[in-house]
């Protein structure tokens, strides 16, 4: 019974969760920016949609991937189980909170090259950006506290402990590649950011993640750091938003 659950298991995680994660990588790919993209979203139902959205796309995943490393019995191998010391998980808090400092620098890289050799590129990833994080924006406090939890949670929990534990533990695939193809949809995923702005600085960001499980194979340690870098850039997110809303009023 267990032999066929497991195989069940892979199936549903990865129709639910992979296939719709890459989905909407290629559709930032191929996405046309409306001109008129500088209105504001309808926000009537930003609430309902936020907690649809939570449940959809993190917490589901919070029960899934557990579920199915209980069922083989391996949940020390795949690092469910925290076994360093507490201020190893602190430390790696405050290290995902720096990681915005990272991911500034690689974008101010990214951009000063699109902007010499690939300026209409430029031009389109600046309004998709624009464009597909407007209702972040618009997130109060504890919208950005709540999604950094639940989100850097539930990204390793997939992208590490399912795809890469079970790429490594149960296909015997190399860790290397585990984690080339772990970063590689990462990267894929974040296109609706940008197709080259915004995916290049996750994909750097993300194989920090993917190195630190595989040295230490610790889901809580990569899944409070991602929760720090993803809190830090939220919030920075509308603290930028907001200086630039004082500046056009002044």
């Amino acid at each position: 019974m267990i032999d066929l659950l497991i195989p069940m298991w892979m199936l549903t995680v990865t129709c639910m969760q992979l296939i719709p994660w890459s989905i909407i990588g290629i559709h930032g790919i191929f996405q046309k920016i409306p001109d008129e993209y500088q209105k504001d979203c309808d926000v009537s139902n930003t609430i309902y949609k936020f907690i649809i959205d939570l449940f959809q796309n993190q917490i589901v995943i919070l029960f899934s991937v557990p579920l199915g490393i209980i069922l083989l019995d391996q949940v020390e191998i795949y690092g469910l189980i925290p076994t360093l010391p507490l201020y190893f998980y602190i430390l790696s808090f405050l290290l995902g909170l720096s990681l915005i400092f990272l991911g500034g620098v690689v974008s101010k890289y990214v951009i000063f090259f699109m902007q010499r050799y690939m300026k209409d590129q430029l031009e389109h990833d600046l309004k998709q950006y624009a464009y597909n994080m407007r209702s972040y924006i618009k997130y109060k406090p504890w919208q950005r506290i709540l999604l950094s939890f639940f989100n850097g949670l539930s990204e390793e929990l997939l992208m590490r402990v399912f795809l890469m534990g079970l790429l490594i533990n149960y296909f015997g695939v190399y860790p290397v590649i585990a984690l080339l193809i772990s970063i590689f949809l990462n990267g894929l995923h974040h296109t609706k950011q940008g197709r080259i702005m915004g995916s290049i600085p996750v994909v750097i960001i993300q194989s920090v993640f993917g190195v630190v499980y595989l040295i230490f194979n610790d889901f809580l340690l990569i899944g409070l750091m991602h929760m720090g870098a993803d809190l830090a850039a939220l919030f920075l997110l509308g603290l930028l938003n907001r200086n630039k809303g004082n500046e056009q009023v002044s």
